[in-house]
């Protein structure tokens, strides 16, 4: 079967959307990215053959051609926020970022849902096997200042986390040792206390200069014999 050719249909919505993006500045590999987010997986080669023979076609020169117009006259459709993000480069002429508007919905559905993927609590590790990106890349994400909303995402499922923990740990339906574990990565601990007291569990009683030589001697035979 041969090839499609651009020139045999009008470009389609994916498409049109990956011309805009390459309008507002993109690269020609973001603003197919923008158009197309899985082709954020795809190899450096194929993904630059792919953006070359879709902006190089002649639909795509001619519709690039009206954007450009109506940019001039002031009629030109705003790009999406989220858009922009899926278009901003972290590695400008590297790799494409897999931070994509798709990772940040999966993620608030991996929280919502989680059970539904086998886990009995939210985790990072979960995250990352549901999204396909390391979990170095995932602690990466959230102190990287420009991926805020990523960072209130993990932010939610810490809270999601240790609430499940409590809940289910003060029922008993979790193992107590393995919840207080994972409990002491939210900052909860065990205290242990020790009192120490005199005899019959009043204050200890020190010797000082103005005791009777009678008196200091029977605390310290009581020291002694405590010892």
């Amino acid at each position: 079967m041969q090839e499609e050719r651009l020139t045999d249909k009008p470009l389609t919505k994916p498409q049109e959307k990956a011309i805009r993006a390459l309008c507002a500045g993109a690269n020609r590999k973001l603003a197919y990215i923008a158009g197309y987010p899985l082709a954020a997986r795809w190899s450096d080669h194929l993904l630059t053959a792919k953006a070359d023979k879709l902006f190089d076609s002649d639909p795509a020169k001619i519709f690039q051609k009206s954007l450009v117009g109506s940019q001039e006259d002031g009629s030109a459709e705003p790009v999406p926020e989220e858009d922009k993000r899926t278009m901003k480069p972290k590695h400008p002429g590297g790799r494409p970022s897999l931070y994509t508007a798709t990772v940040l919905k999966k993620s608030r559905k991996y929280i919502a849902d989680y059970e539904d993927y086998d886990d009995l609590i939210p985790s990072i590790a979960g995250l990352s096997v549901i999204l396909g990106v390391r979990r170095e890349t995932l602690h990466a994400w959230d102190r990287d200042p420009d991926k805020e909303e990523f960072s209130h995402i993990l932010d939610e499922l810490r809270a999601t986390q240790e609430r499940v923990l409590i809940n289910k740990g003060l029922v008993g339906t979790f193992n107590p040792t393995i919840a207080k574990l994972v409990l002491g990565k939210h900052g909860y601990h065990e205290r242990q206390s020790h009192e120490v007291t005199g005899g019959k569990g009043g204050p200890i009683e020190t010797i000082t200069g103005d005791m009777t030589p009678e008196r200091a001697s029977e605390i310290y035979q009581e020291c002694m014999h405590k010892g």
